[in-house]
Order: structure tokens, then C-alpha cells, then sequence
């Protein structure tokens, strides 16, 4: 089954002010769409490699193949350049087989891939996302807007849709991939994970 996903970034370097120097008779330009998506692109490849809390703006820039000074005109702070990559890139999406418990099964591999990825990452991006209000959205419409409706749907596809269980259920996935990652930065193997969630399911529907 394929699942595509994406993830997330890290805090703002020292360099902005250099940036925006350089970048003092490159305003008004056109802004390249193709050159947008290189830099989110880069972003998500450092990331995977460094980690949030390594992640640089120079190492993005040089991984996109351009100046500090084009990625700071698109973007005022990291903040904000998270935020977007976010918007830009969603939650895994899976391809739905019409079983519920497949399906749910699916979105938890897809989530615990996204969430390995970032490692222990994962907690001091949350903490910069209670301080950011635009990352903070960004997370929000992610996880309140995407991924928990889809868990709802489908566990109340299996248990019921006023099952006590279901926003428990979809609330504790999330949770425990939270934690595992972020908190006791253990490894998580996203196929055991979802083997883990199903036997809680199995046991809640039987």
C-alpha cells in the first residue's frame, strides 16, 4: 500500500539580518514557484538527516541551491517557512480499500512514518508551536483539522459512532506516537505501532 508522507522543521538562525541585507536590491522580483517548492523540498530533506534541533537555514539554503537572501524574501522567520511547509505538504494520505479497520490501520502506519521521522524533533517542535501563533495554527489545522477527524471516522466506522471509545482511542494513537517519539525518544516501527493499535481495537470491539 503507498503511502506518501511529509514532514515538519525547526528554530530560526542568527543569520536574518545578513539575509535581508543581501536581498536589499533583489525586492519586488518575481517570485519562481519552482524555486518555492526547492526550498520546502530541501527542508524536509535536511530534516530528515539533521533532526529539528540542527535543522539551519543555511543548510536549507545550500540544499535548495540558492541564497539566505531568497528564502528569507518568501519567508520572514523559520515560524513562518514551518507553517507553510506544512500547508503545502499535508498529512499522509492512504488509499482507502472501503475496510474500515484496513483503512485505520493504514493511517496509523502513515502516521507513525511522519512521526519517526522526526524523532525526538517532534517535542521541541510542539513547544516552538505553543509560542508561534502561525505555527501553532499550522499544527492545528494539521492535527485538529486532518488527522483526528480521520481517526474518528474511521474508529466509529468500527465501533460505532457513539462508542465511548472513539475519541479516546484516536486521541491515545496520536498521544503515544507523541511520546514515544518526542518524550522517550525510543524508535517507533510504524508496522508494530499500527499491529499494537489494532490489538487495542480488536479487544474494545470484541
Amino acid at each position: 500500500m503507498k503511502v506518501n508522507v511529509s514532514v515538519m522543521m525547526g528554530p530560526v538562525t542568527s543569520d536574518t539580518q545578513r539575509a535581508h541585507a543581501t536581498d536589499a536590491t533583489a525586492r519586488g522580483r518575481p517570485r519562481d514557484e519552482a524555486r518555492t517548492t526547492a526550498i520546502l523540498d530541501a527542508t524536509n530533506e535536511v530534516l530528515r538527516s539533521k533532526g529539528w534541533q540542527d535543522l539551519t537555514v543555511s543548510d536549507i539554503a545550500k540544499t535548495a541551491g540558492c541564497g539566505l537572501a531568497t528564502i528569507y524574501r518568501r519567508w520572514e522567520t523559520k515560524e513562518k517557512l514551518v507553517a507553510a511547509a506544512m500547508r503545502c505538504q499535508p498529512l499522509p494520505k492512504i488509499e482507502e480499500v472501503g475496510d474500515p479497520l484496513v483503512d485505520l490501520r493504514s493511517l496509523v502506519v502513515a502516521m507513525a512514518t511522519k512521526m519517526s521521522v522526526m524523532g525526538e524533533g517532534a517535542l521541541g517542535f510542539m513547544a516552538a508551536a505553543q509560542e508561534d501563533p502561525d505555527l501553532r495554527e499550522a499544527v492545528d489545522e494539521a492535527i485538529l483539522g486532518e488527522a483526528r477527524p480521520q481517526y474518528l471516522g474511521y474508529l466509529g466506522a468500527v465501533l460505532g459512532p457513539d462508542s465511548p471509545h472513539r475519541e479516546l482511542v484516536a486521541d491515545a494513537v496520536m498521544g503515544a506516537l507523541f511520546v514515544r517519539t518526542g518524550v522517550l525518544r525510543t524508535p517507533v516501527d510504524p508496522e508494530a505501532f499500527a499491529d499494537e493499535v489494532m490489538s487495542l481495537v480488536d479487544a474494545l470491539v470484541d
